[in-house]
């Protein structure tokens, strides 16, 4: 069995906050683990489920599902996915700013 590897600070800075948005939202949007689990392509919610606890990366693809799903912005979930999003999509937008880090 491979070893499960140790989320950083960021990423579980990004879950908590993640869990936060979702624990705020979930009655008004009407969205349970189950149904993420299924919008997410999951056979069962335990992968949100350990998302949202932390013992599962955040994605890319998941930050972004995830902020559709809940209404939310990037820089909400985690400001340095959010950054680098951005730095992609405008290299001139960013050309002089120095990274962001957030601990």
């Amino acid at each position: 069995m491979p070893k499960v590897k140790k989320l950083d600070e960021v990423q579980l800075s990004a879950c908590r906050n993640l869990k936060k948005i979702y624990d705020s939202k979930k009655e008004s949007l009407g969205l349970t683990l189950d149904k993420m689990a299924e919008i997410f392509g999951y056979k069962t919610h335990a992968a949100v489920s350990h998302i949202l606890n932390g013992r599962r990366a955040l994605t890319l693809e998941l930050l972004i599902g995830f902020c559709q799903l809940l209404k939310a912005h990037p820089r909400e979930i985690c400001p340095v996915m959010a950054y680098n999003m951005e730095k992609v999509m405008c290299p001139s937008c960013h050309m002089h700013e120095t990274p962001i880090v957030y601990l």
